[in-house]
């Protein structure tokens, strides 16, 4: 299993050691959720040729 790190302390999902504990994580490419409202399901695939182009959509603010 591969880990994956996290440093959003208020995140639900931020585990112990900085670990993300979501069963699942998606990410996509900023550009293709800019201004829109659309559910994740329906974005499909969205290329991003660098890193600072993604973004995390799991987050989940702790309660």
């Amino acid at each position: 299993m591969t880990s994956v790190n996290c440093t959003v302390s208020d995140c639900s999902y931020w585990g112990k050691g900085n670990i993300c504990d979501a069963g699942e994580i998606t990410v996509t490419s900023d550009a293709a959720t800019d201004n829109t409202m659309m559910e994740m399901g329906a974005i499909g695939k969205t290329p991003s040729h660098t890193s600072a182009r993604t973004a995390c959509k799991t987050f989940k603010p702790k309660k």
